[in-house]
C-alpha cells in the first residue's frame, strides 16, 4: 500500500485526503516541488528548498515544517524507504494553503503534502534521437512576482502539454508576453553557442528551475 507525507505524519494514501472547501483545491492556492531521486536520495535539495522558501514568502504561506535541505532530505528519502522505491522515484511535494471558501483567506496557514512515484530507470536519460518540439502560441507566460515558482495553478503547462500531445509531438515551447521563447512545457532551455552554455534568464518569466 502507497504512503504519503502528510500534515506531519506517514499515512497511506488512502488516509491523505482533503477537504473540499480546501484553498489548494478551489483556487490552486499553493506551490510545488518536482524532486529527483537517484538510489531513493532527493536531488538539488538545497536548490529546491531555497525556491521553495522563496515562494513561501511572496505568496504568504505559512506552515509548521520545517523546509531545511535535512529535513527535506530525511523525510522524502524515509517515504521513498516505506514504498519500497531504492532506485530512481520521482517526489512531488505539495504546500497549500488550509481550509476558507473565498478569495480572501481566514489565515495563513498550509500543510505539506509529499507523495512518491518510481522511475522505470535510476539515471538521467538522454534522447539520442533528439526531440520534436512544436510552438505552442495560445497561451503567454506572464512575467511577473510569481513566474519563477511553481504554483499549483499550472493551466498553462496543462494546455501546452495537450497541445504537443494532440500534434504527436515530445514537447511545446512557451512565449512570454514579449512573444519571447520562455521555456518548455516542464522543463528550463538551454542552448550553446561558441562552446558557451545559455539559458533564458529569470526576467523573461521563465521557472527558476533547479538545473540552471
Amino acid at each position: 500500500m502507497a504512503v504519503a507525507y502528510f500534515k506531519g505524519s506517514f499515512v497511506s494514501m488512502e488516509k491523505a485526503t482533503i477537504p473540499i472547501n480546501n484553498r489548494n483545491f478551489l483556487y490552486g492556492d499553493g506551490l510545488f516541488e518536482s524532486i529527483r531521486c537517484l538510489n531513493s536520495s532527493p536531488l538539488f535539495i538545497p536548490h529546491h528548498a531555497d525556491r521553495l522558501k522563496a515562494g513561501l514568502a511572496i505568496l504568504k504561506l505559512k506552515t509548521n515544517d520545517t523546509l531545511s535541505a535535512a529535513f527535506l532530505t530525511e523525510t522524502i528519502t524515509e517515504l521513498n524507504k516505506l514504498n519500497h522505491h531504492t532506485e530512481g522515484s520521482k517526489i512531488r511535494l505539495v504546500i497549500g494553503r488550509d481550509q476558507g471558501a473565498t478569495y480572501a483567506p481566514d489565515d495563513l496557514n498550509a500543510s505539506l503534502y509529499i507523495t512518491t512515484t518510481a522511475l522505470p530507470y535510476n539515471r538521467f536519460m538522454w534522447p539520442e534521437k533528439g526531440l520534436q518540439v512544436v510552438l505552442f502560441e495560445d497561451i503567454k507566460k506572464p512575467i511577473n512576482l510569481l513566474s519563477g515558482f511553481k504554483s499549483c495553478n499550472s493551466l498553462l503547462y496543462v494546455m501546452a502539454s495537450i497541445y504537443f500531445s494532440e500534434k504527436m509531438a515530445d514537447d511545446s515551447l512557451l512565449l512570454n508576453v514579449h512573444d519571447r521563447l520562455c521555456e518548455g512545457s516542464s522543463s528550463n532551455l538551454f542552448w550553446i553557442k561558441d562552446k558557451q552554455l545559455f539559458t533564458v534568464p529569470l526576467s523573461e518569466g521563465c521557472i527558476n528551475g533547479v538545473l540552471r
